[in-house]
């Protein structure tokens, strides 16, 4: 009697285990589109590069992780690395704005802190965070050999007020006292004519021809 009760219990484990996974698996996979064909889709060859089909209204990072033997855990590490190098874009593209606008306009910015990189390296790692926690997994695809990709992206408008909702919460430590106003209205100036030059490039792109395949 105590070995069939042993024998029963060890199934049912064996059955809890599985549901477990299944659980998991349904929870990764129900906030991204997974694809299982052969043909690999056009993002896993484009990377982190921007998509003409959306305009270039996205930022994206793409994450790869060899095959495991619980697929959970490979697109879990692939969702993971598609965060980290969306984000390190996202570095670039805040620090690469942000050093333009102060060699420009030094006379908006408070000396004492604007002098070293420190500045520059506390405004990249907050807006670091806030991508990590507020993109999402777009795409997943997997290959015959098992190996998992997935592709992460963020809306650039979100990236945007996240990056003018810092500087407007710390206005008076960043910017000069009597020209704060004139310097957070001329960043949003400045953000908004980016956006526009980056996204007539894809439309201009699109409209030759490449990467017609967009993000599918």
């Amino acid at each position: 009697m105590t070995l069939v009760i042993l024998r029963l219990y060890k199934a049912a484990m064996r059955k809890a285990k599985v549901i477990a996974i299944l659980s998991s698996f349904l929870l990764l996979t129900s906030c991204a589109t997974t694809s299982m064909s052969r043909r690999p889709p056009a993002w896993v060859n484009k990377g982190t590069v921007g998509f003409p089909g959306d305009k270039g209204e996205y930022f994206y990072g793409r994450g790869i992780a060899m095959k495991s033997l619980n697929p959970i855990i490979a697109w879990e590490k692939a969702d993971h690395r598609a965060r980290v190098n969306l984000s390190k874009g996202i570095d670039i593209y805040v620090a690469s704005f942000l050093a333009d606008f102060m060699e420009e306009r030094p006379d908006y910015f408070n000396p004492a802190l604007t002098a070293s990189d420190e500045f520059t390296k506390s405004v990249t790692k907050e807006i670091s965070e806030t991508v990590l926690r507020g993109c999402e997994i777009y795409k997943r695809w997997r290959d015959e050999e098992g190996t998992a990709y997935s592709l992460a992206r963020m809306p650039r408008s979100m990236t945007n007020n996240a990056f003018m909702g810092m500087l407007e919460r710390d206005r008076n430590k960043i910017f000069s006292e009597i020209k704060a106003e004139e310097a957070l209205r001329k960043l949003d100036e400045e953000l908004k004519k980016r956006d526009i030059r980056e996204k007539a490039m894809w439309e201009k792109i699109n409209k030759m021809g490449e990467g017609g395949e967009g993000t599918k």
